[in-house]
């Protein structure tokens, strides 16, 4: 057919690449900011509670100074 819609041939190339960025790079990143807001607890891994006390901990002064610190090394 003329002057019709082009095939999506890129797609049979771009489809598999993006099914691994998805399974190798979105989903993990996905997983960790999900854990980083997760209550913590001693006896499991995480307990699926939203809580901000994990990163209310970054403004203690010994985060602020292995920072600095890590900032002079660098």
């Amino acid at each position: 057919m003329e002057g019709g819609r082009p095939s999506p041939y890129w797609a049979l190339f771009v489809g598999p690449y993006g099914a691994y960025l998805l399974l190798f790079l979105v989903l993990p990143f996905v997983n960790v900011a999900l854990l980083s807001v997760y209550l913590h607890s001693p006896t499991k891994i995480a307990v699926a509670e939203f809580t901000g006390t994990n990163y209310a901990k970054l403004w203690e002064v010994y985060y602020a100074t292995l920072f600095l610190r890590t900032l002079r090394l660098s």
